[in-house]
């Protein structure tokens, strides 16, 4: 009998014998005992293939690698969507969200026939509305000879060190691919991992996937940040851009998103094409922002864009909920649609005093139904995608798309 026979033989002996001292159900042990086998062969397989992988270290980052994000001359940002020097002039709520990395990516080209990328996070890995992907996840997409983006699934583990492994990439050097960072935490340390040999090398600045160098700027809420999508590209800014092959700049603070001074003057460095103001979701408190308070607010934005900036469109949104029967409950629905009543009054005041190239976005333009939202308000992928239809439709409309 052959060596290897006659051992199995023994280790078979073994566990039966092990199985009738333990009352064990040998079926079930044996089932689990070769999963157990399966897993540690796997592992052992994975380890060796590591071997193989040359690491690169993202910190520090070059400046202009990251993209989605502010440009502030002569400050470098890193791994962040805020300037330092913002830090003074803004609420700590604020500043703290600004570490969120939404609607920021990288983007390179490969030769690599896989990626592995390994990363820690600065806050915890999900939300109980929203899962580890879209909070604390990657989003890999690739620029396709048809001109359009193409996702790439990956496979993802979450824990200490959170990674994503991308594999049968092909290998074309000529590629561009689109590295989307989490949408709702912020990263310590970045490694990526490319088999011996492959190269990659970073784009900077506006690739040449873009229509144009001018960004579109979003200002908003827990909404436009991304809550609640399923992975980072799929939050409506990110949807957007790449619908209309623009770079979006995405300042989206949950819960804080409040018109503030500061945050506008931001929007104005960048010089954008379009300016996008979605904050009424978090600015429905009486509390804080009477009727009177709240028109005062909204026209005081468009006036500081105005003073720096007298012809790029400006759009401004209504709260997104509100309007469709059955969706919230009552006291949410006067609420959102009190915001949203309060908006028009602006928008006309506006108007009549001669303001130009200011546009509505409306709740019903967005058109979220009960199929729509996570949670009554935060849009779930159907909504996120509504959300972009909606603004790429009113970008035609005002030569933007």
């Amino acid at each position: 009998m052959h060596k290897n026979n006659i051992f199995n033989a023994f280790v078979q002996a073994l566990i039966r014998q092990f199985c009738f001292y333990m009352n064990l159900n040998l079926k079930y042990f044996l089932s689990f005992f070769s999963s157990l086998t399966l897993w540690v062969v796997a592992s052992a397989s994975f380890a060796q293939n590591r071997e193989d992988i040359t690491w690169h270290n993202l910190f520090p980052l070059d400046n202009g690698v990251i993209q989605g994000q502010v440009r502030v001359a002569n400050e470098p940002i890193g791994f962040s969507r805020l300037p330092a020097s913002l830090k003074p002039q803004i609420r700590d709520a604020v500043w703290g969200l600004g570490s969120n990395m939404a609607g920021t990516y990288i983007e390179f080209t490969s030769n690599a026939q896989s990626l592995v990328f390994k990363y820690t996070v600065t806050g915890f890995l999900n939300m109980p509305h929203m899962p580890s992907t879209g909070v604390s996840g990657l989003d890999l997409y690739v620029f396709e000879k048809e001109k359009s983006w193409t996702w790439i699934p990956g496979r993802y583990n979450f824990k200490d060190t959170v990674s994503y492994q991308y594999e049968k990439l092909g290998g074309d050097s000529g590629k561009i691919y689109r590295l989307y960072l989490p949408l709702y935490n912020g990263i310590k340390n970045m490694q990526i991992g490319l088999p011996l040999g492959s190269s990659l090398n970073f784009i900077k600045g506006n690739s040449a996937t873009l229509k144009s160098l001018n960004p579109i700027v979003v200002y908003g809420t827990s909404i436009a940040q991304g809550g609640c999508a399923s992975r980072p590209g799929l939050a409506w800014p990110s949807i957007l851009g790449r619908m209309v092959n623009k770079e979006v700049i995405n300042l989206g603070f949950s819960g804080n998103g409040r018109l503030e001074a500061p945050i506008i003057e931001l929007m104005i460095a960048q010089k954008p094409s379009v300016y996008i103001l979605d904050c009424l979701p978090n600015m429905g408190s009486e509390k804080l922002f009477s009727d009177t308070s709240l028109v005062s607010t909204i026209k005081k934005a468009v006036y500081q864009i105005r003073k720096k900036d007298i012809q790029t469109p400006i759009v401004l949104s209504q709260h997104s909920g509100g309007r469709t029967l059955n969706l919230l409950q009552v006291d949410r629905n006067l609420e959102f649609n009190r915001t949203s009543d309060l908006l028009i009054v602006a928008f006309d005041q506006l108007k009549r005093e001669g303001v130009k190239e200011i546009h509505l976005m409306t709740t019903k333009a967005i058109g979220l139904d009960l199929e729509s939202t996570v949670d009554g308000s935060h849009p779930n992928d159907i909504g996120m995608m509504k959300h972009a239809q909606a603004y790429r439709k009113l970008l035609k409309k005002i030569r933007q798309d």
